[in-house]
C-alpha cells in the first residue's frame, strides 16, 4: 500500500516536471521559429520523428481532428518546415515531410536539447542514469494502461 505522503511528493514532483516542460516545450518551438506555436511544433517533431507521414497518421497519434492538423500542417509550410508531396500509393492523399531547412533546426535543437542533458546529469552514476531510465518507463507505461 502506498503512503499518501509520498504519493503526494509524487503529485508535486510530476507536476512540477508537466509545468517545466511546457515552458521547454515552448521554448524549444520559439527556438525553430519565433512564430511557431507549441501544437505545430508538436507536429514538426513527430514528422522529425518518422521521417514522414500522411496527415492522417498525424490525426490519429496525436488525436486532434483533421482540421487541426491541417491548419498546423499549412502554418509549418508557412514557415518553409514542412513540404508536401503526392502519396504515389494513394493520389488522394499527401505526404508530409521535413523540408530541409526544416530538418536542419530540429536537428540543431535536438543536440542542444542532447548537450543540456549531457550537462544536467554529468555527475550521475551510469547506475543511477539506468535506474532513472528504468523507473521512467515503468511510470511511462502505467500511463498507456
Amino acid at each position: 500500500m502506498f503512503k499518501q505522503e509520498s504519493l503526494e511528493r509524487i503529485e508535486r514532483e510530476v507536476l512540477t516536471i508537466v509545468a517545466r516542460v511546457r515552458r521547454m516545450t515552448l521554448e524549444s518551438a520559439h527556438r525553430i521559429d519565433p512564430q511557431l506555436s507549441v501544437p505545430a511544433y508538436s507536429v514538426l517533431f513527430l514528422i522529425w520523428q518518422c521521417g514522414s507521414m500522411r496527415a492522417q497518421a498525424v490525426s490519429t497519434i496525436t488525436g486532434a481532428d483533421k482540421g487541426t492538423v491541417s491548419r498546423q500542417i499549412a502554418h509549418l509550410e508557412s514557415l518553409g518546415l514542412v513540404s508536401r508531396r503526392p502519396d504515389a500509393s494513394d493520389g488522394r492523399a499527401q505526404i508530409l515531410r521535413l523540408t530541409a531547412e526544416g530538418k536542419a533546426r530540429v536537428d540543431a535543437l535536438v543536440q542542444d536539447r542532447r548537450s543540456d542533458f549531457t550537462e544536467r546529469l554529468a555527475d550521475w552514476s551510469p547506475k543511477d542514469l539506468e535506474v532513472f531510465v528504468g523507473y521512467l518507463n515503468q511510470f511511462n507505461a502505467s500511463l498507456d494502461a
